[in-house]
């Protein structure tokens, strides 16, 4: 587990062994009160940076991240920051 505070984060992948690409809603579960309700999520933008586009892409709760990938995300300011950011879930991809 990583310990993500109120404001910009940098994270990586974090997935359970043996999963690939995943949506976001499942690979950031410990970060959400429901990985099936977009709006009981704890962050309010996660961005990559296109390397060969040369500019931030922004991923919904929706999208796939992929090993390998780096992200900023914004963590909402509350009472239960910090947050604990670990292996997600599996799910769909």
């Amino acid at each position: 587990e990583r310990q993500l505070f109120a404001g910009w984060n940098l994270i990586g992948y974090y997935q359970i062994e043996n999963t690939t690409a995943v949506s976001a809603q499942y690979a950031l579960a410990t970060l959400t009160d429901d990985i099936y309700d977009e709006s009981q999520k704890w962050w309010t933008q996660l961005r990559t940076y296109d390397n060969v586009a040369k500019q931030f892409k922004s991923i919904t709760f929706y999208d796939n991240l992929n090993p390998g990938e780096g992200f900023w995300i914004f963590m909402k300011s509350s009472s239960f920051a910090p947050y604990l950011y670990g292996p997600g879930v599996e799910g769909e991809s």
